[in-house]
């Protein structure tokens, strides 16, 4: 275990070696001050991508190095995504003010809504994928700044055969962790707005590591404390060797999207009335689960009228405002007895029934794991009653086990895909 490397053992850019990856950007034209002042051939360290840059007669400098910088590569980048340019991406963001926190090299959720942010600022499309004409602008009002290193670098990150980090500890190495919990989603269950980046390994960070081992399902000797294990799942996600799971109960709905989650948007949407014309709702159409420019305009409005950044995706700040106080969630406990797919299509027939909504896969209902063990949520209500009323009508399709529960926040959840389920309990 001395030699393993834990949260740091690889850097960034050696260990994610993707990009730049099917569908990049087109060549660019970079900002060349930096450039100019380089006097020999350098290159910046990064595999499959040897960026070189020669000095130049003060004559033609100018212009022969800006035609070699255009020929460097830009990366597509989305959320998932890591490695150095995740960390430039960054770096960038930071300068014009749209990120707060370090650069971690892991495009979670702090640094998407910063690209949103940044992407509505600037007139462009708001989808949080940084592509070619995202990185047009980005790269037009930033300054370049190659940052060849990783962002956990072995040096200031104490690891060995036990323990690593405890509550108590302070320094620059709890800072990064308090940096990484936050940017993976993990610091936001903890803690509005992610937990403190002071550096100090309080009871904030010992939650947001106790959630962080339960999500991932890490055996951790005592939860809270970073044990090698812990830290070593860690950087695993950092490296992008194993899947980065989004925020509990993270999901954002926008046009194009269809489904159960959708239906639920329009129902909600439907039942809410208008800020400033409370004899009207925002939704009017068919509750039919399929996101269409009637709901996009529908969601414009509420967040209008929330003071929420008006994009018409009904991402999860959109989300957590519309169903506040939503607390009483119907939900159908999932046999482990039987297969995934029978559970669900019970499911799905039960709501098509009830809902005259036949149009939508098994795949599109939303699974979650807790204590309670795994299940599906079909319906999120503000008063009890009416999600009582659901229940019993799904006992009257079949499905016996359906009942109420009672969440202080629903979004705090951990969401589970199909096949971390099949991982879990079997297909």
């Amino acid at each position: 275990m001395k030699d393993m490397a834990v949260f740091a053992g690889l850097t960034l850019v050696r260990c994610c070696p993707q990009f730049p990856k099917q569908g990049g950007g087109n060549p660019k034209t970079l900002p060349f001050g930096v450039a100019i002042a380089l006097s020999s051939w350098v290159v910046l360290a990064e595999p499959g991508v040897s960026r070189t840059f020669r000095s130049l007669p003060p004559s033609n400098a100018a212009a022969e190095v800006e035609t070699r910088l255009a020929q460097t590569q830009q990366p597509t980048l989305e959320f998932g995504d890591r490695g150095s340019g995740v960390f430039d991406l960054q770096q960038r963001l930071i300068e014009l003010g749209y990120l707060k926190e370090q650069p971690t090299g892991v495009f979670g959720i702090l640094t998407q809504d910063a690209v949103l942010n940044f992407q509505n600022d600037n007139g462009l499309l708001v989808d949080g994928v940084v592509g070619d004409t995202t990185w047009d602008v980005l790269l037009r009002l930033s300054s370049f700044v190659p940052s060849p290193v990783g962002v956990f670098p072995r040096d200031i990150w104490p690891y060995g055969d036990t323990l690593v980090l405890r509550p108590g500890d302070r320094g620059e190495f709890v800072r990064t962790l308090q940096a990484a919990l936050n940017e993976i989603g993990i610091g936001r269950v903890v803690r509005t707005g992610g937990i403190d980046e002071d550096g100090v390994y309080g009871s904030q960070t010992e939650d947001a590591v106790a959630v962080f081992q339960q999500i991932y399902n890490i055996d951790a000797p005592i939860p809270g404390e970073v044990d090698t294990t812990t830290a070593t799942y860690l950087q695993r996600i950092l490296e992008g060797s194993l899947d980065l799971v989004g925020r509990p109960g993270a999901y954002s709905l926008a046009q194009g999207d269809s489904g159960f989650l959708v239906w639920e948007l329009q129902r909600v949407l439907s039942e809410t009335p208008q800020e400033f014309a409370p004899t009207l709702t925002y939704y009017s159409g068919p509750l039919n689960g399929q996101f269409d420019f009637a709901t996009e305009r529908a969601v414009r409005q509420f967040q209008r009228d929330n003071r929420l950044l008006q994009t018409g995706v009904a991402n999860q700040e959109t989300l957590e405002v519309l169903f506040e106080n939503h607390n009483y969630v119907v939900v159908v406990p999932l046999s482990r007895n039987r297969s995934l797919a029978d559970s669900l299509d019970d499911v799905r027939e039960a709501i098509a029934d009830l809902d005259w909504f036949y149009n939508f896969n098994i795949r599109e209902l939303t699974l979650f794991d807790d204590s309670r063990g795994p299940y599906v949520q079909v319906g999120q209500y503000r008063v009890r009653s009416d999600a009582q009323a659901r229940v019993d009508d799904l006992r009257d399709e079949g499905l016996s086990d359906a009942r109420v529960v009672y969440f202080r926040n629903p979004f705090d959840r951990r969401r589970m895909s199909r096949a971390e389920f099949e991982a879990r309990y079997g297909s």
